[in-house]
């Protein structure tokens, strides 16, 4: 008797447990589709059908059992909704009024936080357009991201001109924490005051410390070359006459004439030469240069202006301008192996490597880089410490 109770309870508790499967399963399947009849008002559903009522006779045992709370929970919100709102006369796809137009609803532009209202917009759009939702890549055509990582210069400030690292992001109020490579400082900044930069750029200015001045100084430079230039065409013009005049001066002494001008000729020749070039190790040599402050100093030639004029950088980065190349002289590695670019000569602007050093005649033995055959003698003069890629002269 026993077994039989346990056997029926345990029959029952299956097929409960059946029912509320499939329950669910129809609840799952019906997930997200509205249902039409929700749409039917509750009087017309619950209306008794034509003929089994009249005025004079009414059924009590027809009508449905009043509704309770759980009823009216299990009705969706979002039903209940459209319900009271076509009992206010409105219908899906028009407007609600006299006027039938559907009306669109306002995006509204929520501005970038920390952003005040009057912050230029141009320079979230740079940042915006930089940021792209894309990766960062190490090509120079790549857009990049503002990410912890990432390499940047700063534009504005009392860091104007330095480049650092993004060491963290603050989202929420708009600001980056960078550590600056020059002197290994974490300052926090602006994010719309930064300009991402790419690696290669990174590793080549990331040491200096007015490398701003110094563009600036370049771009007034090439201004005044291009004035010069203008007044040199004009001047021409109006010496041509002289020039004609000056020819048919005094036969007697043409051919004394002819020798001091090509005398004149080859001296300035020699002395007009440019022999400095980039990346190079120069030693400076004028005492009277910065008052002495950098008097046998050795610096890195970094841009070749004119004979007068050339931009060099410290080991500690800063940039010197305004050297000439009479205030230099020529360095020799002290280290082996030492490589050196080629000055003057037949193989003027090769690299070579130093294989030996001769101090008592100030000469040296290269085997020039990529030629393993050659083997030459230069003078000091004519050679000088190359700080530059020497895979590229293979």
């Amino acid at each position: 008797m026993l077994l039989t109770m346990k056997l029926i309870l345990c029959q029952d508790l299956k097929t409960r447990k059946s029912k509320d499967a499939n329950r669910q399963n129809e609840e799952w399947n019906e997930r997200g589709v509205e249902d039409t009849g929700a749409a039917i008002p509750l009087l017309f559903q619950n209306q008794i059908p034509s003929g089994y009522e009249t005025d004079d006779r009414l059924d009590v045992s027809l009508r449905p059992n009043e509704p309770e709370d759980t009823e009216y929970d299990s009705v969706p919100i979002e039903h209940f909704g459209k319900a009271m709102l076509r009992g206010m006369g409105w219908k899906d796809g028009e407007g609600i009024g006299k006027n039938k137009k559907l009306v669109n609803p306002t995006d509204v532009v929520i501005r970038p936080k920390g952003m005040g209202l009057g912050a230029d917009k141009s320079a979230v759009k740079q940042l915006n357009h930089n940021k792209g939702g894309h990766q960062k890549k190490d090509s120079d055509d790549s857009p990049l991201v503002l990410k912890t990582g990432s390499h940047c210069v700063v534009e504005k400030g009392s860091s104007k001109g330095l480049y650092g690292t993004v060491v963290g992001v603050d989202e929420d109020n708009a600001r980056v924490l960078v550590k600056l490579s020059i002197n290994s400082n974490t300052i926090t900044v602006s994010q719309y005051t930064l300009r991402l930069v790419h690696k290669k750029e990174y590793d080549k200015y990331h040491k200096y410390l007015n490398k701003v001045k110094v563009d600036e100084y370049k771009l007034e430079e090439e201004k005044k070359k291009e004035k010069e230039l203008e007044m040199s065409k004009k001047e021409s013009s109006s010496r041509s006459g002289e020039k004609r005049a000056h020819a048919s001066y005094d036969n007697g002494n043409s051919h004394r004439h002819k020798k001091h001008k090509s005398d004149h000729q080859r001296s300035t020749n020699g002395s007009s030469s440019i022999w400095l070039r980039p990346q190079i190790r120069v030693r400076i040599i004028d005492k009277s240069y910065k008052k002495g402050k950098y008097y046998k100093s050795k610096v890195v030639v970094e841009d070749i202006l004119s004979k007068e004029n050339c931009i060099c950088k410290t080991d500690e980065g800063r940039l010197l301008e305004e050297i000439s190349q009479r205030m230099l002289e020529t360095v020799i590695p002290k280290d082996s192996p030492g490589f050196v670019m080629i000055l003057s000569g037949k193989y003027k602007g090769q690299v070579g490597e130093v294989l030996k050093k001769d101090k008592s005649k100030c000469e040296a033995t290269l085997q020039l880089v990529g030629e393993q055959d050659t083997i030459i003698k230069m003078d000091y003069d004519s050679i000088s410490e190359y700080v530059g890629n020497v895979s590229e002269h293979y």
